[in-house]
């Protein structure tokens, strides 16, 4: 098991939490109808963010659950951990901006940045396990 399981538990939590916050903002009603929420509605309608968010989400599982029976599936694992860091980045960048304009503070402060931050590092570690499997081309005695 290149990488341990660690690294991919991290993946797991973060893909879920896509999943759930799509999921959530499905649900019927009004999930973004805050002033917290309003640059993102400005960008697109709830509904788009909500299946973008799952579908994002979906994605990242399904590359975990066959991570190792697939030679390349470290790549695809780093384009889902790519992807969240965006995501969160973005999310952060919309919500701050809405805060700047004197929306309410919610836990999200908190939330986001660390997000992103265990984005970045699940991201370096599927790099990581990338190189170790020879997925870029390379053999793994040429990583050393």
């Amino acid at each position: 098991m290149i990488g341990g399981a660690k690294t991919r538990t991290v993946e797991w939590m973060l893909a879920a939490l896509m999943f759930g916050w799509g999921a959530a903002v499905l649900y019927p009603g009004e999930m973004l109808g805050n002033a917290t929420n309003r640059y993102l509605i400005l960008l697109m309608p709830e509904d788009a963010w909500g299946v973008i968010a799952a579908a994002i989400g979906v994605f990242r599982m399904s590359f975990l659950y066959v991570n190792g029976a697939w030679r390349r599936s470290p790549i695809m694992r780093l384009i889902g951990c790519f992807l969240g860091t965006l995501w969160w980045t973005a999310l952060f960048a919309l919500y701050m901006r809405a805060i700047n304009d004197g929306a309410q503070v919610y836990p999200s402060l908190v939330f986001y940045p660390t997000f992103i931050l265990f984005e970045y590092f699940s991201c370096f570690r599927c790099a990581q396990d990338a190189c170790a499997m020879g997925a870029f081309g390379r053999t793994p005695k040429e990583n050393a």
